[in-house]
């Protein structure tokens, strides 16, 4: 979804897809309506960069989601297709 952790996330996945026995494919999960977006715009903007970054060495695929549980069902459906995920933290909105 975005966001600092899922930033060394990505930098992760690329530093091991560099060995070439590895396949990397990285899966962005998009809120549909920007349900949820708790980033601002520099996190945006810094996403946008990483994820231009890798785009072209790596598969890379969208999947827009409304929320959880429609998330837990997409990675359900794709759980056999590969052997490793690596995720950042979700972050939480609390209230002041």
């Amino acid at each position: 979804m975005g966001g600092k952790d899922d930033r060394e996330v990505l930098a992760l996945a690329k530093r091991i897809s560099q060995d070439e026995s590895v396949s990397l494919t990285v899966i962005h999960l998009k809120a549909k309506n920007n349900i949820g977006t708790i980033m601002g715009e520099n996190d945006g903007a810094l996403d946008d960069e990483m994820l231009s970054g890798i785009k072209g060495s790596v598969r890379y695929l969208e999947e827009q989601v409304s929320d959880g549980p429609e998330t837990l069902d997409f990675l359900r459906s794709i759980v056999e297709d590969y052997q490793l995920f690596i995720v950042g933290r979700r972050y939480k909105c609390e209230d002041p």
